[in-house]
């Protein structure tokens, strides 16, 4: 059985049989379901069956080299088992359901249905692909079949079902509904152990979510099998377990930029190439040694191990002693050894990772303004459809909660445009709002994020199918429709004054402000109150 090791640890505990029977009966429940969805996924060049037995291994490693004396209760050793599998058959499922909207051919469709309509829309959002897909010619159907594929992967990660109680439940009828299963594999905890192996950093430990993963809970209570559960431990342990493993579909988009080129990526060469990476010691620290065939495989493998290295350090910033039996992880991820491959005697590629890099100062420059508006008033206009999303998502939450028993405080949105003239001789036109605010993550992931979106985070597809689920549901239309973030602001951030003197760029920025947490009151630990947040270009910042 997978992870029979990590059972093992546990049997000492008097549930330890028991959990290794439920254990055993959801993974061989979810092998028929993963089967079924193999055989619907067929065409798919992007399938990766070997995935939840690689993260399984992972997680082996984990609790047996790296934390040998990591004592784990029964429930938790259950999770740390089966979630690979269900986390695997979950995508697996959702993806052959979808397929259905055929993303093997992505010319446009004369009556599509409503969710072959919704793929198309998600499609276009990536021109250049799309032309691809479309050149014709035989390498062009072939890669028309990739590119369709890769971008069906992404759209099904955005579908707000895809977290939802319903289809976890759905997942996880094959097991008994009651006793230990139930309150171990509870629909609330698999749905949130699913959402934080797809989350950033720092995810794991938000406490401003209700359904927030919890520093322990217990299971059976009163019960001679009572026993702990610590949600984020469990939580952290498999997203290290999960970027060790290299989700294939989850890697950059620097795979579909070199599909349908002269010298493209192979899906299987990636997978086989990730199945064959093997992470090494150094000291205190591990390095992927890979093998790439394709100088695109070298430039995403090495983001992703950056993205490990930043999960690293999340765990070992967080001042949280339940957290602290995981200090022996990796203190960091390093891909030194992420290298081409040798082709009868010769490396596959010479260089890899040459990516256009232009000067950021010309380059806002070139994107602000009229370059980017045409016209002055049109940057203006895309400032104050920021503000009214703000007010917007602040009033749709503040009706959820009033809707579901929560008393918020009494708000009315309220937007303020003052004119000018600074300290420095300078005019400048300030916008203020008393929307939803932004914390860390909002400033981070989507307001200095050119192209990036709010209505994409995680974060808000779980909240609005809260909405959904309302009689009448709540309804957010999003306004601004540029997604440029800070490139809106040539002055500051939004509610802390922009500068129009021929919409040049200040040398800094500031931004104070708190988010509005799903509780209804305000966030002002730190985190989420913001002073002097810098959204110049680093040769430009200042102090």
């Amino acid at each position: 059985m997978p992870g029979r090791r990590i059972t093992t640890r546990s049997l000492c505990c008097p549930s330890g049989p028991a959990c290794r029977w439920v254990t055993i009966e959801i993974v061989g429940h979810l092998a028929g379901m993963r089967r079924a969805a193999a055989n619907a996924l067929a065409a798919d060049p992007w399938q990766d069956p070997g995935f939840a037995i690689r993260m399984t291994e992972r997680m082996e490693f984990l609790l047996g080299s790296v934390l040998g004396g990591l004592r784990i209760s029964a429930a938790e050793a259950a999770l740390l088992v089966a979630m690979p599998f269900v986390y695997d058959v979950h995508w697996a499922r959702l993806c052959a359901q979808l397929s259905a909207v055929d993303p093997a051919d992505l010319r446009p469709r004369p009556n599509p249905g409503a969710e072959r309509a919704e793929f198309e829309n998600f499609v276009q959002g990536y021109p250049r692909l799309l032309r691809r897909a479309l050149g014709g010619g035989r390498p062009g159907r072939q890669a028309a079949a990739e590119i369709g594929w890769w971008l069906l992967h992404r759209w099904v990660v955005r579908q707000q079902r895809a977290f939802s109680s319903d289809v976890v439940a759905e997942l996880m009828a094959g097991g008994s509904q009651a006793g230990l299963f139930a309150e171990v594999f509870s629909v609330g905890r698999v749905a949130e152990l699913i959402r934080v192996l797809r989350a950033d950093p720092g995810f794991i430990a938000r406490t401003d979510r209700p359904q927030g993963l919890s520093a322990e809970a217990i299971v059976r209570a009163g019960c001679v099998d009572e026993q702990s559960v610590r949600e984020r431990m469990v939580g952290y342990l498999l997203a290290v377990a999960h970027r060790l493993a290299v989700e294939t579909t989850g890697l950059p988009q620097v795979i579909a930029d070199h599909l349908g080129v002269a010298d493209p990526v192979v899906p299987s060469t990636l997978r086989a190439t990730v199945e064959s990476a093997r992470w090494e010691p150094r000291g205190g620290s591990r390095v992927l040694r890979a093998e790439c065939p394709h100088p695109a495989l070298e430039v995403a493998l090495r983001d992703h191990v950056a993205a490990l290295d930043a999960l690293l350090a999340d765990v070992r910033s967080r001042d949280d002693p339940d957290l602290a039996v995981l200090a022996k992880l990796p203190g960091r991820a390093d891909a030194d050894k992420v290298r081409a491959a040798e082709r009868g005697g010769a490396v596959a590629y010479t260089a890899a990772g040459t990516r256009f890099r232009l000067d950021e100062d010309r380059v806002q420059e070139l994107l602000m303004g009229r370059q980017l508006y045409g016209d002055s008033d049109l940057a203006v206009r895309e400032i104050y459809q920021n503000a009214l999303d703000a007010c917007r998502y602040r009033r749709a939450r503040t009706e959820c909660l009033k809707r579901t028993g929560h008393r918020p405080p009494d708000w009315e949105g309220r937007i303020r445009f003052e004119q000018g003239i600074d300290d420095e001789g300078r005019p400048y036109l300030d916008c203020a709002d008393n929307g939803i605010g932004m914390g860390l993550r909002e400033l981070h992931d989507v307001f200095a994020q050119a192209g990036a979106r709010f209505a994409e985070l995680p974060e808000y597809l779980e909240e609005q199918a809260r909405w959904d689920a309302l009689d009448p549901p709540v309804r957010l239309y999003p306004n601004s429709q540029f997604g440029i973030g800070v490139l809106s602001y040539p002055g500051r951030g939004p509610g802390c004054g922009t500068a129009f003197p021929g919409l040049r760029l200040r040398p800094s920025a500031a931004c104070l402000g708190c988010r509005l947490g799903r509780g209804g009151m305000s966030l002002p630990r730190p985190g989420h109150r913001r002073g002097d947040y810098c959204a110049a270009p680093p040769t430009a910042r200042q102090g």
